[in-house]
């Protein structure tokens, strides 16, 4: 068997104390510095270990480290007057293993022979042995049975390893925990390789006596071995009374031997030898993984063990500790039911069969959102589904939810079955063969609790309708180039649509463009109030159902699938730019700026859209509380006229002056954020004005 270590790796430490000395009453003088080296070696090997990490503390109290170099060679100086404590962390990647190292403690005095008034500065040096955590330990433990003398394999005895030295008391680990099988083995792995280690074996009962053995000092352990101790016998504890404490149980006969397939719901109790009394009464009971929660109730002379939260967990054994006082005797009563003392549960709620199970008659390899999942149980289970619980199916590609955010499946019970009928929006992104699966918290009608049931299937994706026709993709389902940003996109599909639970999604790169779908027969319109942005990658998502079959259709136009708008509306020309033969390099007040575009505008010039020029000193407005210039369109040109506001006293000559402007065509199309800038110019008669005002 396996046996679990209460170890974390990451936390492998060697710590050595070296205690200086100092010249100087002053531990921050130079004097009174002193330093630490050595070397670190596989204590298995005597082979220098390189890369081992050293932390230690600086008189600051900030954390240090460096690490030992190829050689397994360290150097630390300038270390402050007094103790400085070192750890030591190490652990090699051995192809895919990692090999760790265990913890090794050694305390170092450093020139004790001289105080810090004698003007000696202290070094110290020394070889650090790593023990490496590759040993084995296997054994057997027994009894001899008192009745028949017949030697007799211990089960469950709890196990641990723990150093002989307690200078590992304050390390972790401080101890190596397991336990013997069936069959009274037991084994170790990942031990240090090194001496000084104890094995421990707890007290266990059998057939109401108590066995104990002595702790036994374990030979220096091999690395990348094992050693084999052979068979332990535990001797009877002489020194304890058969345990007689207990009349009656539930859980085990007269002879403390524990039941087997007891039901998870069932309530534990023991019925002593008189009365017993609340006041100091202690019980844990543990599985082989980890305690359970129970509540004391005691009646007169019986303890019962009730658990009203949770039932326990199904074909797993219990071990139970008690300590109680007689109410009138006083008497102390120690007892520990483990081994084979403790009890086993049965299987409680479990599934029977499913039609996902090749076992079924009804199986079925794969499933679609026509069909339903259904799941027999051992018993009836809580009429709610809301009562079951969801989570992750980590072996599939999609899990199936029946609630929460991420639904995607609807679920019902009738009496002992759960039946589970996929939603159409787990097919999202689906392919034909995906697994799905589920992994659920099952409640029986009786409090029986199923943990973690999981079941896995395949995904029937129905065959996709494809798209017969298009003014924005091909028969490929390749987007069209240089698409009219007025175009009103539209999809033939294979059959007639349905107007119900339509869903469009369109994006103009990442920004959300709002579109209108409207459906007419096998054709999918996606109409919009304005125009699509020039030059833009237009992605569209689209999921329709068709009328008559009521086939779920879904298309993620996207990449090189997405559309892309042509110029659309643009500027030409203009008076602003030095490429026109009209150009002038500065406006002055009262003078026209024009821009002639690539098609003919609205005249209606309360259309446009002006917005602050961020670029530029001043900015032109053609209307609202800013308004400094006018404006009016005439065929493809814009005038825009400067207003004597447009220039202040503080404005020089070279300020530079913008427009960012939003236009209409009379097509509808439209350019967002044209922007253009110039200079003012301050003709000299309104700058002579401006200064003798």
């Amino acid at each position: 068997m396996q046996v679990k270590q209460a170890f974390s790796f990451a936390m492998c430490v060697i710590a050595a104390c070296v205690i200086g000395c100092s010249p100087t009453n002053s531990e921050d003088s130079e004097y009174s510095k002193w330093s630490f080296s050595g070397s670190v070696v596989d204590a298995s090997n005597n082979a220098t270990l390189c890369g081992v990490k050293i932390s230690y503390q600086n008189a600051s109290g900030d954390l240090k480290s460096t690490e030992t170099d190829e050689a397994g060679n360290f150097f630390i100086d300038d270390l402050p007057y007094g103790s400085r404590t070192f750890t030591f962390t190490h652990r090699e990647i051995q192809k895919k293993d990692t090999l760790y190292y265990a913890p090794h403690v050694e305390t170092v005095n450093s020139t004790s022979e001289s105080s810090h008034m004698e003007g000696v500065v202290a070094t110290s040096s020394m070889v650090i042995r790593l023990s490496p955590l590759n040993a084995a330990l296997n054994g057997e433990l027994y009894i001899n049975e008192a009745s028949s003398g017949k030697a007799v394999p211990i089960k469950g005895a709890s196990i641990s390893i723990v150093h002989q030295s307690e200078d590992y008391v304050n390390l972790f680990p401080e101890s190596f925990d397991g336990s013997s099988d069936s069959l009274g083995k037991f084994t170790f792995k990942n031990l240090p390789a090194d001496s000084g280690l104890v094995l421990k074996i707890a007290p266990v009962t059998y057939n109401g006596l108590r066995y104990i053995a002595t702790d036994k000092i374990l030979p220096r352990l091999k690395p990348n071995g094992a050693i084999d101790l052979g068979r332990t016998y535990l001797q009877q504890d002489t020194l304890v009374k058969k345990q007689n404490d207990i009349k009656a149980s539930n859980v085990m006969d007269k002879n403390y031997m524990g039941y087997g397939e007891l039901s998870p719901l069932i309530v534990p109790y023991y019925v002593f030898n008189e009365k017993i009394t609340s006041k100091s009464l202690s019980v844990n009971v543990r599985s082989d993984s980890a305690n359970f929660y129970v509540e004391p109730v005691i009646k007169g002379d019986t303890l019962f063990l009730a658990h009203p939260d949770s039932a326990f967990d199904a074909e797993t054994r219990y071990s139970v500790s008690i300590t109680a006082y007689g109410k009138e005797s006083g008497e102390r009563y120690n007892l520990a039911f483990n081994g084979d003392s403790a009890f086993t549960t049965g299987r409680g709620l479990y599934a029977i069969t499913s039609n996902a199970w090749p076992s079924n008659e009804k199986y079925t390899s794969s499933f679609g959102t026509s069909d339903t999942i259904w799941v027999k149980f051992s018993e009836d289970l809580v009429s709610s589904a809301d009562k079951i619980q969801w989570s992750f199916a980590s072996g599939a590609t999609r899990t199936i939810y029946a609630h929460s955010y991420g639904k995607n499946a609807d679920a019902w019970v009738k009496k002992d079955t759960l039946f589970v009928k996929l939603m159409d929006r787990i097919l999202d992104s689906r392919v034909q063969g995906d697994t799905i699966g589920m992994n659920i918290t099952a409640y029986g009608k009786s409090g029986l609790v199923l943990k973690n049931f999981s079941l896995y299937t395949e995904i029937q994706v129905p065959e996709k309708q494809k798209i017969k026709a298009s003014n924005v993709v091909d028969k490929s389902l390749m987007g069209y180039r240089d698409v009219s940003p007025l175009i009103t996109p539209f999809f033939v599909f294979e059959e007639e649509l349905s107007s119900a639970n339509l869903s469009v999604s369109v994006k103009a790169g990442s920004d959300v463009f709002y579109v209108t779908p409207t459906v007419k027969k096998d054709t999918l319109f996606l109409k919009h109030d304005r125009s699509f942005p020039s030059e833009a990658s237009i992605s569209v998502s689209i999921a329709v159902y068709g009328k008559k079959s009521g086939d779920r259709i879904s298309y993620e136009l996207t990449g090189d699938s997405a559309f892309v708008t042509g110029r659309g509306l643009y500027a030409v020309t203009s008076n602003a730019w030095p490429s026109n033969k009209g150009y002038k390099a500065s406006f002055s007040a009262e003078d026209t700026i024009w821009v002639k575009f690539s098609k003919a505008l609205s005249t209606n010039t309360d259309r446009i859209q002006w917005s602050k020029a961020s670029n530029a000193k001043y900015t032109l407005y053609g209307h609202g509380a800013n308004k400094n210039a006018n404006a009016k369109v005439k065929g493809d040109t814009l005038f825009i006229t400067m207003l004597p506001n447009a220039i202040n006293e503080s404005t020089q000559n070279g300020d530079s002056v913008g427009v960012n402007l939003t236009v209409y065509a009379t097509d509808e199309t439209y350019l967002e954020k044209f922007t253009l800038y110039t200079e003012l110019e301050i003709p000299l008669s309104s700058s002579s004005t401006t200064k003798n005002e």
